[in-house]
């Protein structure tokens, strides 16, 4: 058997238990897993195989002691399942409590579905925590490369202004994220199961069977189909009808839009009307860099929406953590907005590539993030940058945007003019713009 091959295989290893009842196991879960039984704890040690899963019996405890079972299981972190005779389970409730075991089974007559049941929640939870574990891991390296940024330019910050309070914040979600003290948000998975359906080629009903598992989502899409919008002779009233009439293309943007807003809350009202602006700016530029791309008819690499949709992501992780930096006092109540601003807009681009990167997103999605605000440092420009790099300064010009911008001159970006857009360009831009934000408010009023 080959290694890849090898390395799906699900390992099943069994400790404590009679070499009768070790046979009756390994004649059950053999058609599924590969079984090996131990007797030493040392020779438990010396297995090296990843995907493996501990099956623990009761009457290890007859030979060895709680102390020296504990040490075994800490020093392997496998998945742990504990096995215990019914007529004996009160008795085993203390050693339960301080053992480390993913679950217990009492064992009866026919406890073999339930075993096989909590066989495979056990390896699904403990793959999960693996998952998770690795892509803190990556996003932590990331942040050490922005501490070592920020250690370089220490002298630099300490000329400007009030340069304490904006190091100070960006230290302190450095230290946070590196101790594990906040969770990342994780992308509405709806969105990126109708993502594969899409790319699949999935037909109507199976999209509308997924899209059914949320009943806001359903209801609101019904909503717009039947709006003045879209409106045809009859009101639809199936998820069906409605995905007719929107297209699947255009129902994808209602859905990502609609899981995407899930993301933009915020739990203190001093930063409510800062997260509403962002959402604006976020939903102004999505929209703007589906119209520029339509214009001038590109054949991008990903779609212009979506990837507008996502391009400020980092500022949203860094607004959220300052937000539970401040509930957790460890940040003062009184942030100078100005300096809060500087230290998004001059970070919010590493931050937003790396977490863009943990949900698996294209490299055109990555660099989209971390180089909209500056071309300079893209090697080399896509189309994809151009195209949402222009957007952000378009819809900044006319207003979305989380501070007051100085005035823009968008004929002279670069981005305007690799893309060569006239000053007639920009203006029907600005509307087309101006237009499908009105219809959105329309519709989510």
């Amino acid at each position: 058997m080959n290694s890849i091959m090898k390395s799906f295989e699900k390992h099943i290893l069994l400790w404590g238990f009679t070499p009768d009842e070790a046979k009756q196991l390994e004649n059950v879960l053999k058609k599924k897993f590969i079984i090996i039984y131990y007797t030493s704890p040392d020779d438990l040690l010396d297995h090296s195989e990843e995907n493996s899963l501990l099956l623990l019996d009761q009457e290890v405890f007859k030979v060895y002691t709680l102390s020296t079972v504990s040490d075994v299981l800490k020093k392997k972190e496998l998945p742990t399942i504990l096995l215990i005779d019914s007529q004996s389970s009160n008795s085993y409730l203390e050693i339960l409590q301080k053992l480390d075991v993913s679950h217990a089974i009492a064992k009866h007559d026919h406890y073999f579905p339930l075993l096989f049941h909590s066989i495979n929640k056990a390896f699904d939870e403990f793959f999960l925590q693996k998952k998770m574990m690795l892509g803190l891991q990556q996003f932590k390296k990331k942040l050490d490369e922005t501490e070592k940024e920020l250690e370089n330019t220490k002298e630099k910050l300490a000329k400007r202004p009030l340069p304490m309070q904006k190091e100070d914040i960006l230290e302190e979600i450095i230290v946070i994220f590196k101790r594990g003290e906040i969770e990342l948000p994780s992308h509405p998975k709806l969105g990126l199961k109708f993502k594969k359906l899409l790319d699949q080629g999935g037909s109507l009903k199976d999209i509308a069977d997924l899209l059914r598992q949320d009943a806001a989502i359903s209801s609101k899409l019904i909503s717009i189909s039947n709006s003045p919008f879209y409106r045809g002779i009859s009101n639809n009233k199936t998820l069906e009808q409605a995905m007719g009439r929107l297209g699947l293309s255009t129902t994808k943007q209602y859905v990502d839009v609609i899981l995407n807003k899930t993301l933009y809350m915020s739990g203190r009202k001093e930063f409510v009307d800062i997260i509403e602006k962002l959402w604006e700016h976020t939903l102004s530029c999505a929209y703007a860099s589906q119209i520029i791309a339509e214009r001038l008819k590109l054949d991008l690499q990903d779609d212009a929406f979506t990837l507008g949709l996502l391009h400020d992501i980092g500022k949203l992780v860094l607004l959220h953590t300052v937000v539970e930096l401040q509930k957790r006092k460890k940040l003062g109540e009184n942030i100078d907005q100005s300096e809060l601003f500087m230290t998004i807009n001059n970070y919010h681009g590493k931050f937003g590539a790396s977490l863009l990167k943990r949900w698996k997103f294209s490299d055109n999605f990555i660099n989209v993030a971390a180089y909209h605000n500056n071309l300079s440092d893209a090697d080399p420009i896509s189309k994809s940058l151009l195209v949402v790099s222009f957007s952000n300064l378009l819809v900044k010009s006319m207003g979305y945007a989380l501070s007051a911008t100085d005035g823009i001159d968008l004929e002279k970006e670069q981005s305007a003019i690799l893309l060569k857009l006239t000053s007639e360009d920009i203006r029907e831009l600005s509307e087309k713009v101006e237009a499908r934000m009105n219809e959105f408010k329309n519709f989510f009023n």
